[in-house]
């Protein structure tokens, strides 16, 4: 099944083995996700905010230290729903 990504109220298939609904709003400095999954078992809803400032008590001591942690840990894997088979993931930031 594919889930549905949407962005900017255009929906487009988002690639990938997922059975949730993706919806994304990146404008004034903040971004919103929001993830639905198709069976209604919960949902995910993310508002981030831009700062000048970074959150003390992150795992992460700095934006350069967290960049650097995705820049090298860029790829991820999960187990496919056949559990025969892993499913990959790269992340790609600019």
């Amino acid at each position: 099944m594919r889930a549905r990504h949407e962005t900017a109220g255009h929906q487009r298939p988002f690639p990938g083995e997922h059975q949730s609904t993706f919806a994304t709003r990146d404008a004034a400095g903040t971004v919103a996700i929001a993830c639905r999954p198709v069976d209604g078992q919960g949902d995910l809803r993310l508002v981030a905010r831009e700062t000048d400032t970074f959150a003390t008590g992150s795992v992460f001591g700095s934006l350069e230290v967290a960049s650097a942690f995705f820049e090298e840990e860029a790829v991820g894997y999960a187990l496919a729903s056949d559990q025969r088979h892993l499913d990959g993931l790269l992340l790609r930031t600019d």
